[in-house]
């Protein structure tokens, strides 16, 4: 499978703004499950969670929510799916936004403000309130360098910004 990697995929979860509450306190403890996938491959997929952020509709992660994947190719998919934590029962959800990661696949950094969405109809919190609120993530996807498998693409700091989901 090392020989058919393409592309690196670079995540990092910066933080949330403006999200749903969730809790009878006002606030939601969100964390956020992210997938990577490669539609024309099924079995490929990655999948990682955040920390759990307590009491906050604005949580702040940093530099501490970094995944490095690599792809089979740059047209892959990444959902990131926004979820309040709770004690007892199901966890709520909050909010979701898919990115088609071929858009980012320059080598470059790109900050993202994504915003929430709900693509199925289900329940969200208890009284039933729209999705709302949004993502800020930095998605880097750079091409391999098959010879020496080592990426050819560097991780600057310089990017652009985009807005996506609704």
């Amino acid at each position: 499978v090392d020989r058919e990697i393409s592309h690196r995929l670079r995540v990092s979860l910066i933080s949330g703004h403006d999200l749903l509450s969730a809790d009878s306190n006002g606030f939601s403890d969100p964390y956020v499950d992210m997938f990577v996938w490669t539609p024309d491959r099924a079995s490929c997929k990655h999948m990682w969670r955040s920390e759990t952020k307590r009491k906050t509709l604005d949580p702040v992660w940093g530099s501490d929510e970094t995944k490095s994947v690599p792809l089979l190719t740059e047209k892959a998919l990444m959902q990131v799916v926004v979820f309040d934590w709770d004690e007892t029962g199901d966890d709520d959800f909050l909010g979701e936004c898919l990115i088609d990661l071929k858009h980012y696949a320059d080598g470059k950094s790109h900050r993202l403000a994504l915003h929430l969405d709900q693509y199925q109809s289900g329940p969200t919190n208890d009284a039933g309130d729209r999705v709302k609120g949004y993502i800020i993530v930095e998605v880097q996807v750079t091409a391999e360098n098959r010879a020496s498998g080592v990426g050819a693409g560097r991780y600057g700091t310089t990017g652009t910004s985009f807005t996506a989901g609704r």
